[in-house]
């Protein structure tokens, strides 16, 4: 065990020879500003540093991240290089073909974890960290491999956890001192301030109208996952994504709804998406919802929106009471139709001919104070609205005669 350990020891001295040889090497390495920072540390050689005055490690924020390496369809991408003062630059966005699964260079999910591949350029045969093994290192490839690497967002700034391998030359590369529980000794970690990108999940649209008093309505809403929403934009369909009827445009707002009558039509299927924004304007582009929703084939019946009426309008026990109303039913292209009618008249008799179930009924009520009225129309197609008053009811004045005293 002491004499493989002595043979490691001694092969680090060695590339860090190589590594002295490749730091003087060009590589453009820092370009913008770069969004991870701190230090990690292998038991093998020591500590690397992940941000100097003229190198570091970035996190690509999506396609506006102008940093060298970005652009479209770059999140997540790390890119960059770290240093070792035993093995000399490590590159975080290196070429393949890759030792094995997965085939990428370091890159973070959508979830925070980090996988794939960085490489020492010392054990590669080029300077740039490209090519196969370099023919003097022994047979080190320079490859490290993560795993099990996690970024943790509850921190501010987000903290590296977990580790990665380099073989027996880098060994295990920690990230976080709290993996080895000896932050006492040395309070090291790596740390970012990038955050993942913005979604939106929990979709939903549904009608949100009261039909029988207003026309359609649609409500989209969503939860957005993230730091913190700064912006939102909705964008409604007819169809299946078919033709755009309603685009809120870019909301600075946190609100997580959004709702519009414009457009809607009866007798109409409708389809959404949403793209929100965080706190450092990064975009999560547009969001389909599977669901739609299709609104009412035609008007509902009026006569919540109307009302009802009778006469005469203080009545008194056991006297004629006639109600009326001018409400209207409809079917297929709003037309006008026949209602069904059903009314709930609380302590009243019905004058014939009227009954329960006429447009405008005749009733006596057989006792006093105030009674409730409910009169529900009912389209062809089943479409129900109600309206409900409370009539008055008094004591029917006695009739008076004059006579002469004598």
């Amino acid at each position: 065990m002491f004499k493989k350990y002595l043979i490691n020891i001694l092969f680090v001295v060695l590339i860090a020879g190589f590594a002295y040889f490749f730091a003087g090497v060009n590589l453009a390495l820092a370009s913008g500003t770069d969004n991870v920072s701190g230090w990690a540390w292998s038991s093998t050689i020591g500590w690397i540093s992940f941000n100097g005055a003229d190198y570091g490690v970035h996190i690509c924020a999506g396609d506006s991240d102008s940093h060298t390496g970005c652009g479209a369809g770059s999140d997540g991408k790390m890119v960059g290089y770290a240093w070792s003062s035993n093995i000399g630059w490590i590159k975080f966005d290196p070429v393949g073909p890759y030792p094995s699964s997965p085939s990428q260079a370091a890159q973070v999910d959508a979830s925070g974890n980090i996988t794939g591949w960085a490489r020492a350029c010392a054990g590669a045969a080029n300077a740039d960290c490209s090519g196969g093994t370099n023919s003097k290192a022994g047979g080190w490839d320079g490859w490290i491999k993560f795993f099990n690497i996690t970024l943790n967002f509850i921190s501010s700034p987000a903290e590296f956890h977990g580790y990665a391998w380099g073989s027996d030359v880098v060994g295990w590369v920690s990230f976080n001192c709290a993996e080895g529980g000896n932050c006492n000794n040395s309070n090291y970690k790596v740390t970012t301030t990038y955050n993942l990108k913005p979604s939106a999940i929990n979709l939903d649209i549904r009608q949100t109208a009261d039909y029988c008093v207003a026309g359609p309505s649609i409500t989209t809403s969503w939860t957005f996952v993230g730091d913190n929403q700064s912006a939102y934009q909705v964008q409604i369909f007819e169809g299946n994504f078919a033709t755009l009827v309603k685009d809120s445009g870019k909301v600075s707002l946190t609100s997580n709804s959004f709702s519009t009558i414009e457009n809607i039509k009866y007798n109409k299927t409708y389809s959404w998406q949403v793209q929100v924004w965080d706190s450092s304007g990064r975009s999560s582009g547009w969001i389909k919802d599977t669901k739609t929703v299709t609104t009412p084939a035609h008007l509902y019946p009026s006569i919540k929106a109307v009302g009802f009426s009778w006469i005469p309008v203080e009545p008194a026990r056991d006297e004629d009471v006639s109600f009326s109303n001018n409400s209207k039913c409809y079917g297929a292209g709003n037309v006008e139709t026949d209602c069904s009618w059903s009314w709930t008249i609380s302590n009243a008799s019905y004058v014939a001919p009227s009954s329960p179930t006429v447009k405008e009924p005749v009733v006596k009520f057989n006792s006093v104070g105030d009674k409730p009225v409910i009169v529900r129309a009912t389209d062809p197609d089943g479409n129900w609205c109600e309206a409900s008053k409370s009539v008055k009811i008094s004591v029917k004045l006695p009739k008076w005669k004059e006579i002469t005293p004598f």
